[in-house]
Formats: C-alpha cells, sequence, structure tokens
C-alpha cells in the first residue's frame, strides 16, 4: 500500500489483459497498473507540496491535535465567507462541511489563513478551524528494551501518586510509569529487589511466559497479558522488550489466542460510535499492526493511560513503544510504502 503523493522508481513492462493501462515494476517489490491510481513519470520528481511526510524517526508520524468544540465543522475545502455564515445560521451542507460532534482528531498537515480565519489542512486534505483544536501531547511511557535480554518479573507503576516504603521505613511517592524489580509479590504488597515496598493495587507486573503451541522456536513473537495490561516481545524465548498497553474495555474485550500479524500500516484512521461516549473518529493512528479482523496492536497519541482497560478492543501502545514494535516486528514495511499485507510476527494474548 502506497499513499497518494508517493514517488517510487519503476520500470516499465509490457501490458496485458489484466490492466487497461501499463504494468509497472515497482521498487523494492511489487507491480502495479497505471489504470489503477498510478502514472508513469519519465523523470525524477519531488512528491507533490501538499503531501505531508512521515516522521519515521519520531514517535508520532505526524502532528496530532484534538477537537475541543464540538459545534465545529470540518470542511472538504475552504470555506467562503457566505457558506461559513450560512453553516452558523444552521444550514446543513453536507457536501461540504461535516460536524464534528463526537471524540474527533486530526492529523495536522499545515496552518493557513484566508479572509481572516486561520485554519489547519489535515493530512487528508480537509479543512478545521484552528480555535476548534488543541494539540496533544502522546505519553511519555518507554519500555524496557535489551536485545541481549531483559530480566523479568518487573513492576510497572501505572497509577498516579503511588506511595511507596523504603526499607529504613520512608516514605515516598512514585513517578508513573517508574519501574521495580520484583521479588516478592503478596496480596496487598509487592517487594521490589532492593527492599522497596509498592502497593499492588499501584503496579502491574510483567512476568515471563512459555512460547506458545504453534509459534516456531527461533522465530520473534509478541504476548499480550489481558489481566496484567502488559506486553513483552521475545527473540525465540528471550525477552526483549516489556510494556504497559490498554486493550478492550468492558463489551469491547480484546480477544484471546495466537494470531500473526497479517497487516501493518504506518498510520491509519479509524472510526466507529461507542453507546456512551457517541462517535469518535482518530485521524492516521500510528505503527498499526492488525492480527485478526479488525483487531491491531497500535500506538495511542490521545491518552495516557496505560496499564487500564479503556480501548474499543484494539491493543493500545504508548507510541514509543508502538514504533519500536513496529520496526522490530514483520511483515517489514518496504521503504517508501505506507501498508504491506502479508503473514508476520505472532502475537500471542492471554488471559486467566
Amino acid at each position: 500500500m502506497v499513499r497518494f503523493g508517493t514517488v517510487l522508481p519503476a520500470t516499465l513492462l509490457r501490458g496485458n489483459d489484466d490492466c487497461d493501462g501499463r504494468w509497472l515494476s515497482v521498487e523494492p517489490e511489487g507491480f502495479v497498473c497505471t489504470a489503477e491510481g498510478f502514472r508513469l513519470l519519465h523523470r525524477e520528481v519531488e512528491a507533490p507540496a501538499r503531501v505531508v511526510a512521515p516522521a519515521l524517526s519520531q514517535p508520532m508520524p505526524f502532528r496530532y491535535a484534538m477537537v475541543i468544540d464540538r459545534s465545529a465543522h470540518r470542511f472538504e475545502r475552504l470555506p467562503t465567507t457566505r457558506e461559513l455564515q450560512r453553516i452558523a445560521d444552521g444550514a446543513q451542507l453536507p457536501s461540504l462541511a461535516e460536524p464534528l460532534n463526537g471524540d474527533f482528531f486530526v492529523a495536522i498537515g499545515e496552518t493557513l489563513e484566508r479572509d481572516g480565519h486561520a485554519w489547519v489542512r489535515t493530512i487528508s486534505d480537509r479543512y478545521v478551524p484552528t480555535s476548534a483544536i488543541e494539540p496533544v501531547q502522546p505519553s511519555n511511557l518507554v519500555g524496557m528494551h535489551d536485545p541481549t535480554g531483559i530480566h523479568l518479573p518487573v513492576a510497572f507503576v501505572y497509577r498516579e501518586d503511588a506511595e511507596v516504603v523504603a526499607p529504613s521505613g520512608r516514605t515516598s511517592v512514585a513517578t508513573k510509569y517508574e519501574r521495580f524489580e520484583v521479588k516478592e509479590v503478596h496480596d496487598d504488597i509487592v517487594i521490589s529487589g532492593g527492599g522497596v515496598r509498592v502497593p499492588r493495587a499501584a503496579v502491574r507486573i510483567v512476568e515471563a511466559t512459555e512460547r506458545p503451541d504453534g509459534v516456531p522456536e527461533g522465530v520473534r513473537w509478541i504476548h499480550v497479558d489481558l489481566d496484567e495490561q502488559t506486553i513483552v516481545a521475545y527473540d525465540g524465548d528471550r525477552p526483549v522488550f516489556a510494556s504497559l498497553v490498554a486493550t478492550g474495555k468492558e463489551g469491547y474485550d480484546t480477544p484471546t489466542g495466537t494470531y500473526r500479524i497479517r497487516h501493518k500500516y504506518l498510520s491509519i484512521t479509524m472510526r466507529g460510535e461507542d453507546p456512551v461516549d457517541g462517535v469518535y473518529d482518530v485521524a492516521e493512528v500510528p505503527w498499526t499492526m492488525y492480527y485478526s479482523g479488525s483487531y491491531a496492536l497500535h500506538g495511542a497519541y490521545w491518552h495516557d493511560s496505560f496499564g487500564a482497560v479503556r480501548s474499543h478492543g484494539c491493543t493500545n501502545i504508548a507510541p514509543a513503544d508502538a514504533r519500536f514494535l513496529f520496526t522490530w516486528t514483520t511483515p517489514r514495511l518496504p521503504e517508501g510504502w505506507h501498508g504491506v499485507r502479508e503473514d508476520g510476527t505472532w502475537v500471542h494474548l492471554t488471559r486467566d
């Protein structure tokens, strides 16, 4: 999968009955038909100026914002002053303006002004008033990663203001997402390797698990513990990465079982409706890895509640962690591509 504006080196091939245009062989792999949304260029060109290149080395590939004004609209093009006034007077212009009455998030392409109004042009080439949005800051959660192996179990603090007690009896407050090596686990307390006592209710414990049946020896695979809201990546039988996640809330349970990543997208927009929260429209969800139907592992830039259930069934991962897993797993995304469909890394989800 490639997005509008992507320029790839290509070689012209012979045509056949399966293509009304001409077949092209594109690098690094694949074939496209010029009749299916592609055009052959006879010289090297740059991507169109309106196309925003993703920041592939950053936790978030784009800049994001939350819509804070539910009376605002998203426009297919920049509206005229008269059209804005008609909408303000209550007119419905469905071919031009979509109401943003719900949980909407946008990916920012650029900012501009017209007739005294400030606008954001989104990645999808639509327009939202700057006054209707507020930039979002991603979670600062970054999991443990060591390609030579990490030592488990580990406790991650996932609540604010967790009081901890040192061996001396002195109390202090642990920061959110602080982690401790686990020595003992009791019903109400976790004791770290250094003797620090942490309330059990304030932490999630990441434990190692055995490679499930069906996952070949020596391959990379991922385990999601739906009870503890944790994720561990394994290289063979060696854990190399661990962090917190946020999976499906009640009524939107994340499925258990063993699957394989089937297709990956650098980003993809997710839409739906919640019976309590209403319509949601989340633009360019980053580092998305689908493993079964609409269920995916993906980055979540719109909240900082990792370690607690809250999703509509997908496994929400902090952006920095999601980027790492996206690049670590297969199938590999060819350079310049936006998505790929192919069997890849195993994903094992469990619940007691």
